[in-house]
């Protein structure tokens, strides 16, 4: 999928809070700078995927508050919904397949308590990021653009608003202090 320059517009443009487009397998297609800030991994082109980063990689675990309870099960549950949906896609197959080979949480979650979980829409969930001092709680907000099926443009909303805003004015100053000093500006799509 490749994203039309609307829907670039409409994710850089938002300044709030992270916001990132995945497609049908959870591969990032483009995302803002507050992504880039609370999820430093997007921006170094060593991975892509959302699900491979959730179950393959250590920090994964800590970064999402309540790893097991709170985020793998149902991330798999969204993997278990789209394979049943769509069994004949070869990149999911392979998606699924090299994080059951890889992790036994979700090798065990797959074969011993399968759920369908259809998107997060709505959810309220905790992170503990690098760029905060403790846990922040956010509600996902998913929209599906009606030209892509499958395809997200994921926001994630601080439920507490004043306390994400100096953590926006900090990333904020450090991107003016960034140009000004002649420093380069990180990518913030593919």
């Amino acid at each position: 999928f490749t994203p039309s320059d609307s829907l670039l517009r409409l994710v850089r443009g938002e300044t709030r809070w992270p916001c990132y487009i995945s497609d049908r397998v959870w591969e990032i297609v483009a995302y803002n700078q507050l992504m880039l800030d609370w999820f430093p991994w997007v921006g170094t082109g060593s991975e892509r995927n959302i699900m491979r980063w959730v179950f393959l990689h250590p920090d994964a675990r800590v970064q999402l508050h309540r790893w097991e309870t709170d985020w793998a099960p149902l991330m798999l549950a969204q993997m278990f919904h789209a394979n049943a949906q769509r069994g004949d896609d070869a990149r999911l197959a392979t998606l699924i397949q090299e994080i059951l080979d890889r992790n036994a949480f979700a090798r065990d979650l797959w074969q011993h308590q399968p759920k369908v979980y259809v998107h997060p829409d709505g959810d309220h969930r905790q992170l503990r990021l690098p760029c905060f001092q403790g846990v922040i709680e956010i509600e996902i907000v998913a929209l599906e653009p009606m030209r892509a099926a499958g395809v997200r443009v994921m926001n994630l909303i601080p439920t507490d608003v004043d306390g994400c805003q100096s953590a926006a004015a900090a990333s904020a100053m450090r991107d003016s202090t960034s140009r000004s000093s002649g420093g380069s500006a990180r990518p913030n799509d593919r």
